[in-house]
């Protein structure tokens, strides 16, 4: 028994030394060591957090000190490239387009604080964030999303700091705003009517929908009734009628008797002229056949 749990513990310590040394192949390497290095100062990390990875490589074959300068090599490297003005505009301009703050941006330079030409760049950040902050297109965006999630216009609090060129901003802001609420409300009036403002039911083995319509000056009830079938059908009957505000909440019950005698593979539409007030949207269900209906 003894002996045995001498070689499960020694299978354990040999498959954890396996186990380490793998890592310590993944991780201490010269790409890793680069790697490192370069997404630091991407992150315009200027304590350079990442030279504590080589702690994990003493003993390795790849060595602490080698580790060490590799890893400054992909810093240096990747510093040198982004403290570019060009490059400083390029990574402004994103992030703006991305949302980020201008604190954001300036921690995304910070790796350039140790460079002499720190104080131009960091201008050169500031003047293209005001630029594109303060945008046109920036404008467009902001309210083209306002508007598409129905949030509310914000114009005055996604600008401040452009109050220089407010005049010039927000009839741009005003105008994607309106145009993407427009089609999301549309999009949602669709979508009501579709699947609410449309009943299914079943008449002689047959089977037939109603779609249930407010035209925009509620001044009616419009129910156009489908015959997808090779065979003439008359509904008549009783219908129940649903009725709901521009918000699609429900507001009111009613019925009503008519007919409508299809002929095949067609639709007919019948109106109801009396409705609650403030309803803008209906779904009408047939609730089954009676005698003493006009025909439509």
């Amino acid at each position: 028994m003894k002996t045995s749990i001498k070689v499960s513990v020694l299978v354990s310590a040999l498959m954890m030394t396996g186990s380490c040394a793998m890592i310590q192949k993944l991780t201490c390497n010269s790409n890793a060591a680069k790697s490192q290095g370069a997404q630091d100062a991407v992150n315009g990390n200027i304590n350079m957090p990442g030279l504590k990875s080589a702690d994990s490589c003493e003993g390795a074959e790849f060595s602490k000190s080698q580790y060490q300068a590799d890893y400054r090599a992909g810093y240096e490297e990747k510093k040198n490239q982004i403290c570019q003005t060009g490059e400083v505009v390029k990574l402004t301009q994103t992030s703006v387009e991305a949302g980020l703050s201008k604190t954001d941006v300036e921690k995304k330079i910070g790796a350039c604080m140790t460079m002499s030409s720190y104080t131009s760049l960091k201008n050169t950040m500031e003047s293209t964030f005001k630029n594109a902050f303060c945008s046109s297109g920036r404008a467009e965006k902001i309210g083209n999303k306002h508007g598409a999630d129905l949030s509310g216009r914000a114009f005055e609090a996604n600008f401040a700091g452009c109050e220089a060129k407010w005049s010039l901003l927000k009839p741009v802001y005003e105008k994607a705003y309106t145009k993407a609420e427009t089609q999301t409300h549309k999009a949602k009036e669709d979508l009501f009517v579709q699947n609410t403002g449309t009943s299914t039911f079943m008449l002689d083995q047959k089977n037939l929908t109603a779609v249930c319509k407010i035209p925009a000056d509620q001044s009616h009830v419009s129910v156009t009734v489908n015959n997808p079938n090779a065979s003439q059908t008359l509904v008549q009957g009783q219908w129940n009628y649903q009725y709901f505000d521009k918000d699609f909440a429900k507001i009111a019950d009613d019925s009503g008797m008519d007919a409508v005698l299809l002929s095949p593979k067609s639709n007919k539409s019948f109106t109801k002229m009396t409705l609650p007030r403030n309803a803008s949207f209906c779904r009408a269900e047939f609730a089954g056949n009676a005698s003493g209906s006009n025909i439509k």
